[in-house]
């Protein structure tokens, strides 16, 4: 779950594919 809150500043648009790979 935090990887996800550090995708989402990253980007945003890539936290939805990325939420994806780290579950």
């Amino acid at each position: 779950m935090v990887a996800r809150v550090r995708t989402v500043a990253f980007q945003g648009i890539e936290a939805v594919p990325v939420d994806v790979q780290v579950m």
